[in-house]
């Protein structure tokens, strides 16, 4: 079950990974920049709710509102943190004060000691020091079966 091997990587990952450092930028759709920072365990960003084998990290998050929702957690205990999994499973972990969810148009990340970031499962990088994630709405277009060119999906009704 693809599920059971998430939650088993995401479980060994969490048994041995460290809080880091970071200092986290997000600029709002308003253009107003709101600045996190502390010992952070982990940073998620999607555009979707769903990440990694059903994970509900950002439950809120939509394809065409042209922002990116970013979940940050706190450094917690392990234990604590392992009790949130099964929540993050159905978006029920967004209540714990130890998560914080944010809607931003740019997001900055700094972390002197270096991260490691995954975009689609894949490891991008095992020591990033400064990420930068932008959206940018619009910007792709969609092709359908029948040839027709348009900028968004469309529900048929009928």
């Amino acid at each position: 079950n693809g599920v059971m091997l998430y939650v088993v990587a995401a479980i060994r990952t969490l048994l041995h990974f460290r809080p880091a450092q970071m200092e986290i930028e997000c600029v709002r759709h308003d253009g107003h920049s709101q600045t996190i920072s502390g010992s952070i365990i982990m940073v998620s960003v999607g555009n979707s709710p769903r990440t990694g084998g059903g994970f509900h990290l950002t439950p809120h998050a939509k394809l065409d509102d042209g922002l990116l929702d970013m979940g940050v957690a706190t450094a917690i205990s392990k234990l604590r943190l392992l009790s949130l999994l099964p929540r993050a499973l159905f978006g029920k972990h967004t209540s714990d004060p130890a998560f914080t969810l944010y809607q931003c148009r740019r997001i900055h990340i700094q972390c002197a000691d270096g991260i490691p970031v995954h975009a689609d499962g894949e490891l991008l990088s095992a020591a990033a020091q400064k990420i930068e994630i932008e959206v940018l709405p619009g910007r792709l277009r969609i092709h359908d079966v029948r040839g027709n060119n348009d900028s968004s999906i469309k529900k048929k009704r009928g």
